[in-house]
C-alpha cells in the first residue's frame, strides 16, 4: 500500500464522488479511479460498492477510510514535529558548566 493510493482513496471516500476528489486533487478521473482500483487488488478487497449508480463504500471501504486517516494524521504530525525540531521552536538545549575551585 502506498501513502499516495491511501490519500487519493480518502479524498474518494470524503467526498463521496470521483469526479468532485480528481478537481481537488488535480488529477484525472480515470487516473483516480486506477489508483483506487489498484489498491482495492493489492487488498484483495472491494473497498466500493460498484453495483449501483450512486456512491456507497463497502464496509472494508470505512474501516480503511476511518483508520486512513488516523495514518495520514500521523504522518502530518511527524513532519510538524521533526520541521519543529530542524528549526529549533522544538528540542533540548544541554548547558555545560566548568566545575569551580
Amino acid at each position: 500500500m502506498d501513502i499516495r493510493q491511501l490519500t487519493y482513496f480518502i479524498e474518494v471516500a470524503k467526498y463521496r464522488s470521483f469526479t468532485k476528489a480528481s478537481h481537488i486533487l488535480h488529477l484525472s478521473q480515470p487516473t483516480l479511479s486506477k489508483m483506487v482500483k489498484n489498491l482495492e487488488d493489492e487488498l484483495e478487497i472491494d473497498l466500493i460498492d460498484r453495483s449501483s449508480r450512486q456512491f456507497e463504500m463497502a464496509e472494508a471501504g470505512e474501516i480503511v477510510f476511518e483508520e486512513g486517516q488516523v495514518i495520514i494524521e500521523s504522518l502530518h504530525n511527524l513532519s510538524t514535529h521533526l520541521n519543529d525540531l530542524m528549526n529549533l521552536k522544538k528540542g533540548t538545549i544541554k548547558i555545560g558548566i566548568p566545575p569551580l575551585i
